[in-house]
């Protein structure tokens, strides 16, 4: 909707300055009637709903009140001018001589800044477009919940020398449900939020999951809690560049080992502490709900990644879903021109759902470097590991950001999905529902 309103308001002004140019005057009155008219119709488009007024349209309403303030002065002394005019008899014709101080130069320039000043106030609307959310298919209503959890004596190496690591975390859990329920721990995915994949997280809680998502500070974009917020941190996007950019193993197993211990740990500081308060009957609705007893892992990109890495650490993980990821943790050393795996059974359950970035060219899925263990384990007949792809998408239309960002999306993957959003997020949600109701109720 943002893209069109900005289209509508360049295309009004293009008329008007066609028509000033073709006539060689100002139309002042019925450019002035117009503003008034555009921002009555920007309030119609906010009464039928097909606009929800927020942060993303607020810069173009206060334009098109503030012209439509002038707008109104405008004509109010314009009628003034003419009823004076027909007091004292002039002669009306005078009013079609055309104006001979307009200027067809100084009519575009006044276009081009108009145009300008509607596509930057319209940016956010057009970056950021309202959606309709993917509706929850479960029975239970869901209800969600904010926590942060302090882990005492760990120091955050991206923080202050004294700040123990505090980590942010959002639940979503059925509402109405009366019983215990699968625990998700969710990871989200380079630089994201706990918000990720919130469409997932709403349908798992829909149908009996409580869903834990972890924004790991400075890892994530951004983060808000206890202690302010805290924003990504340069020296891990520095390292993430470097990682990249490198052909350098050593340098990229340097990394990914720093990176899956931090996740890790911060994953099971949130498990511990959500068992530890269930176990304590704290009275908040969403550790009632909790089955301590049937944990699952997962996450996105790096998040899956630290999800694979903790179902090998921890005995009690039931099932792992990763949404295109590679086993960082299962690095052992390296041989040349490959990493050295761990190369034992993965020990529970494992889902795996793929984009075309990583598994569009098949050929170069099977000789990855990176993704060298995901080939080995699918083939490994002791272990239970599944791999889906979907095709059409790419890698950050496996999250939501496809909703809340195309622009971002296209930008960030290279190119824009040929599949809708809304569909690959409802086949994630069907993938990830059938898998957990095989493998852990």
């Amino acid at each position: 909707m943002g893209s069109s309103i900005l289209c509508i308001l360049i295309a009004v002004e293009l008329i008007i300055l066609i028509w000033d140019m073709a006539k060689k005057r100002k139309h002042k009155e019925e450019r002035a009637a117009g503003k008034v008219i555009l921002l009555l119709l920007f309030e119609l488009l906010c009464a039928a709903g097909k606009v929800k007024l927020d942060f993303t349209y607020y810069g173009i309403l206060v334009v098109l009140s503030v012209q439509a303030v002038f707008s109104v002065l405008l004509l109010a002394k314009s009628i003034l001018k003419k009823e004076n005019a027909h007091n004292m008899s002039l002669d009306k014709s005078q009013n079609d001589i055309p104006d001979r101080r307009f200027s067809g130069a100084m009519g575009i320039m006044a276009f081009v800044a108009k145009s300008l000043l509607y596509a930057a106030v319209l940016f956010p609307a057009v970056l950021f477009p309202q959606y309709a959310p993917v509706e929850e298919t479960g029975t239970y209503q869901v209800a969600t919940a904010l926590f942060t959890y302090e882990n005492e004596g760990r120091k955050d190496i991206y923080g202050h020398e004294n700040e123990n690591r505090k980590v942010n975390v959002q639940f979503w859990y059925p509402q109405d449900g009366k019983e215990t329920y699968p625990l998700v721990i969710f990871s989200h995915g380079l630089y994201g939020i706990k918000l990720s994949n919130e469409t997932l997280f709403r349908e798992l809680a829909s149908h009996g999951y409580v869903v834990c998502s972890i924004d790991h500070p400075y890892h994530a974009f951004f983060t808000k809690g206890d202690d302010g917020i805290k924003l990504v941190s340069n020296v891990y996007l520095s390292q993430y560049k470097e990682a990249n950019e490198s052909e350098s193993l050593e340098l990229i197993q340097k990394y990914f080992k720093e990176w899956m211990d931090i996740r890790t740990k911060d994953m099971d500081l949130v498990i511990e502490t959500i068992l530890r308060k269930a176990a304590a009957g704290e009275k908040e609705p969403v550790y009632e709900k909790v089955d301590g007893n049937t944990i699952v892992a997962a996450g996105h990109s790096m998040g899956g990644a630290a999800a694979l890495a903790l179902g090998r650490q921890r005995k009690d993980i039931r099932a792992v879903i990763s949404l295109e990821a590679p086993y960082a943790g299962d690095i052992t050393g390296i041989k040349g021109e490959h990493f050295l795996w761990n190369e034992e059974a993965y020990p529970v359950p494992v889902l795996h759902i793929y984009s075309d970035t990583v598994r569009g060219d098949e050929e170069a899925f099977w000789d990855s470097v990176t993704y060298e263990q995901n080939v080995r384990m699918e083939k490994d007949p002791d272990s239970e590991v599944e791999s889906i792809y979907i095709e059409g998408t790419r890698h950050l239309g496996l999250t939501d950001l496809s909703l809340f960002s195309p622009m971002l999306v296209r930008l960030i993957d290279g190119k824009a999905p040929e599949k809708a959003p809304h569909q690959c997020l409802k086949e994630i949600n069907e993938i990830s529902l059938d898998f957990l109701e095989r493998y852990v109720k």
